[in-house]
């Protein structure tokens, strides 16, 4: 500090050694070459990244040669890599007073200050440098100062320095800023002028087709694709450029539907010109499945098939998304050529099981999931269905079996832990394992409202009423479906709160007028 004050003191008196600005006409030659040697050095030391603190020592001495705006700010530089601000910081304002037209000056003040936490005092004195002559890059560096918190300035000095010199960097950037402010003609403008400076990049032609289906231009997205796709010689990058359109149009069903004859020449053109690529025609085909068009599905899923027909994964995929969009027919035929081509692969029963159980055949559902098992004794996910297969028929002591199985393999899993607890708690045996494999489940998971329906009735069983109906009105806080009122109802009941039971069977049977045995109760008390 005491340094630093003599400085100033020498800048105002400015004897013959010292003048403020640039290069004093009263320095000598040989004072200059001096000061310009022990800046080259002190620059040097810089350099190395590890070396400020030397190079410090360099820019001090040279300072009782020439005290220039440049000198002053290479050691407010080093400064800030030492991290030491306050010194950074009063050699930072001294090389602005020094010579305040000089760009370099106000940069390095205004990053120290935005080091320091004061980030709109930093943007001030960048934007003195705006006012000078900047360059590109300190252009770029005020834009991305700008950028957190006001993009419509960040946009101004963006452009500012496309309008002198195309940058694709630069156009990206303006376009995600533009898509900030919910200025589509900008974004796309943005997008253009990067296709238009670059068009043979496949990443700035996804990002401009992305952004035309965001803005329902269908159309000309797939023409830019598929312009680009006839012109590239890498087959690798068309694929990836063609599967940005399929799966920005599967992942937003709404533009798929609204432009369905478009989306529909996607999935023959995916035929026609991608045929080998398994991850295109797979990709192609689900587009189809969502667009309730199952004969284009059915030939690409089998296009992807006969590209890769060796790998069992992919029709374990193409399986399950059959089922994810309801096309169980076509699953169920392909899991079941899939069992005779793959007969030790247990994931097919599995899948083929599961087909069963949603269209309600649970007979046939567990003949494959025994299946699956016989392969695997080790599937975690067909003992689980298997479990509630048996739970649904109250067939208990098989369904206890099965869960026992799938807990010696996941002995955590919550859902398991938390179905075989509910299991025992209906039989009314083995209440003390309910209770311990409940909470287990309920630890994991303490605001669901299934497993505090659980622990409560299983509580309750145990005759703990109070704490019973502590765990059931939390259950129905966060759900209260018609089980939840209903159990509610038969602690209060055990409480002797009669009216409060009432109403809590009257909400049960209002939510699920099936319950007919909820009537029973209530007519018990009316």
């Amino acid at each position: 500090m005491k340094y630093l004050a003599v400085i100033k003191i020498c800048l105002i008196i400015t004897p013959p050694l010292f003048f403020c600005g640039t290069v004093s006409a009263q320095v000598s030659e040989k004072n200059l070459e001096k000061a310009r040697e022990l800046f080259i050095s002190g620059t040097s030391l810089q350099m190395q990244g590890n070396r400020h603190a030397e190079a410090i020592l360099e820019f001090q001495e040279s300072l009782r040669y020439d005290t220039s705006e440049v000198t002053l700010g290479a050691i407010a530089r080093s400064y800030l890599e030492l991290r030491k601000l306050d010194r950074a910081l009063e050699y930072a304002t001294l090389a602005t007073e020094a010579d305040s037209t000089s760009a370099n000056s106000w940069e390095i003040l205004a990053e120290v200050l935005v080091s320091g936490g004061r980030y709109d005092d930093g943007v001030k004195a960048f934007e003195k440098v705006r006012g000078l002559t900047p360059s590109k890059r300190q252009l770029y560096t005020l834009g991305k100062l700008y950028e957190p918190r006001s993009a419509s300035k960040a946009i101004e000095v963006f452009e500012e320095i496309v309008s002198n010199e195309p940058d694709l960097g630069v156009y990206r950037i303006l376009a995600d800023l533009y898509l900030r402010t919910k200025n589509a003609k900008g974004q796309l403008g943005a997008l253009q002028r990067a296709y238009d400076y670059e068009s043979n990049n496949p990443v700035v032609l996804t990002d401009y087709v992305v952004a035309l289906l965001d803005n329902g231009r269908i159309d000309t997205a797939l023409v830019l694709a598929k312009t680009f796709i006839s012109m590239s010689y890498y087959s690798e990058v068309s694929t990836r450029v063609w599967l940005t359109v399929l799966n920005k149009l599967y992942s937003d069903s709404l533009l798929a539907f609204v432009y369905k004859d478009s989306s529909l020449a996607c999935l023959d053109y995916s035929a026609l010109h991608f045929s080998n690529h398994w991850q295109i025609t797979t990709m192609a085909g689900s587009l189809a499945l969502m667009l309730n068009d199952q004969e284009r599905a059915s030939l690409l899923y089998q296009l992807a098939i006969k590209s890769n027909p060796t790998d069992p994964d992919l029709r374990v995929n193409i399986s399950g998304l059959c089922i994810e969009n309801t096309a169980y027919d076509y699953a169920i035929k392909l899991l079941k050529q899939s069992i005779t081509i793959f007969p030790r692969h247990a994931r097919f029963p599995l899948l083929l099981g599961w087909c069963y159980q949603l269209t309600l055949n649970p007979g046939l559902a567990l003949v494959n999931y025994n299946l699956a098992l016989k392969i695997d004794p080790m599937l975690f996910e067909a003992w689980v269905r298997v479990g509630n297969i048996y739970d649904s028929e109250d067939r208990h002591v098989e369904a206890d079996s099965a869960f026992a199985k799938a807990l010696e393999i996941e002995p955590d899993d919550a859902l398991v832990c938390n179905n075989y607890a509910y299991s025992l708690s209906v039989q009314g045996r083995n209440l003390d394992q309910a209770r311990m494999l409940s909470w287990k489940a309920l630890q994991q998971y303490p605001t669901n409202p299934s497993y505090l329906d659980t622990y409560a009735w299983i509580l309750f069983k145990l005759g703990d009423y109070n704490a019973a109906q502590k765990f059931i009105e939390r259950a129905v806080q966060y759900d209260g479906n018609a089980t939840h009122y209903d159990h509610l109802g038969d602690i209060l009941e055990k409480q002797g709160d009669l009216d409060g039971a009432v109403r809590a069977w009257a909400k049960s049977l209002q939510l699920d007028s099936s319950k007919r045995e909820i009537q029973t109760k209530l007519d018990r008390y009316r």
